[in-house]
C-alpha cells in the first residue's frame, strides 16, 4: 500500500462542538429525570447538601452546610456560582454520544425539594432553577 492509499482512506469525521458563550455545568441524569425535564414538566433538578456538590455549585472551597443557614446562603446570590446553561446528558459520560440537551440555569438556591421530582430527598438539597431548552444534541 503506497502513501496515497493511506491518506485517502476514510475515518469517522470529527464532531463540531457548537460555541458556548457562558458559563455551562455538566450533569447527568437518570432517564425518569432527563424526560421529565425535557418534556417541561421538572422546573428544579436538585443535588444533595454535601462538602462535594457545595465545591461544585458554590464559590466556596470548604462548604459545609449548618443548619438554618439557607436564608443567609440564599439572600446572598454571590455564594453560587454563576452558571449561565445546565448541559444535561442521559446517563454515561459527555464524551460518548447520550441523548442531551442545554437548558438556561435561572439560578442556585437552598431548599427542599419536590418530592415527585426528586428520589424521595429528606431535608435541604441545592435546588438548580432550570428556563429554556436551548440546543438538543
Amino acid at each position: 500500500m503506497n502513501k496515497e492509499n493511506k491518506t485517502s482512506q476514510t475515518t469517522e469525521p470529527a464532531i463540531a462542538v457548537e460555541p458556548v458563550l457562558g458559563t455551562v455545568l455538566h450533569l447527568t441524569l437518570k432517564k425518569k429525570w432527563f424526560d421529565m425535564i425535557y418534556s417541561g414538566i421538572k422546573k428544579e433538578e436538585y443535588r444533595e447538601l454535601n462538602s462535594y456538590w457545595g465545591k461544585r455549585l458554590t464559590k466556596l472551597i470548604n462548604f459545609q452546610y449548618i443548619d438554618g443557614m439557607e436564608e443567609l446562603i440564599n439572600d446572598n446570590r454571590m455564594f453560587f456560582k454563576d452558571f449561565d446553561f445546565i448541559h444535561f446528558y442521559n446517563g454515561g459520560s459527555p464524551c460518548l454520544k447520550y441523548p442531551n440537551f442545554r437548558i438556561e440555569c435561572k439560578g442556585i438556591d437552598i431548599g427542599k425539594a419536590i418530592a415527585e421530582w426528586s428520589d424521595n430527598l429528606q431535608g435541604k438539597t441545592f435546588r438548580l432553577k432550570l428556563g429554556a431548552i436551548l440546543h438538543i444534541a
